[in-house]
């Protein structure tokens, strides 16, 4: 959402509840179809009570489809929640499945790397490599130390 402040626009990221529940819900309840049109009418900057993205929800949902879609905005895929700060990246980092596998090649794919801050930390110190070691997500762990991943507090 855009609101005008004398010639500037300032970027408001804010806890919108039902406009996050909105989108997540049919971003993951569409089999067919393009989805970029409806994402174009929405407020992809919504956050639910967490302060978790739209991006970081389909995520954990391990909604591939839908995260493509989202990653083709211009949502930054590096915000973190408000509790720790966790990205997106680190989310999938956190699950050994290989739907949250995939999400993170998509993200470290040479179309979106420039998106995607591999060594962001969280506000213990953490990175998607951390958590990745953590969870014993040994096909992560790999992912990102191709991808130029460092630990953060894990030294």
């Amino acid at each position: 959402m855009m609101r005008r402040t004398g010639r500037r626009a300032a970027r408001i990221d804010k806890v919108d509840e039902r406009e996050h529940g909105a989108i997540v819900a049919t971003l993951s309840g569409a089999k067919y179809g393009h989805i970029g049109g409806y994402l174009r009418t929405r407020n992809i900057r919504a956050r639910n009570r967490k302060g978790e993205t739209i991006l970081i929800t389909l995520t954990k949902y391990e909604n591939i489809r839908a995260v493509k879609e989202i990653l083709k905005t211009e949502l930054d895929a590096n915000l973190g929640d408000f509790e720790y700060g966790r990205t997106a990246l680190m989310y999938a980092a956190m699950k050994p499945t290989p739907q949250s596998l995939h999400i993170m090649e998509l993200f470290l794919s040479e179309k979106y790397h420039h998106k995607i801050h591999v060594n962001k930390k969280d506000k213990d110190g953490w990175t998607a490599l951390d958590y990745a070691k953590a969870n014993k997500n040994g096909a992560a762990v790999e992912l990102l130390r191709k991808n130029n991943g460092r630990e953060g507090i894990m030294v």
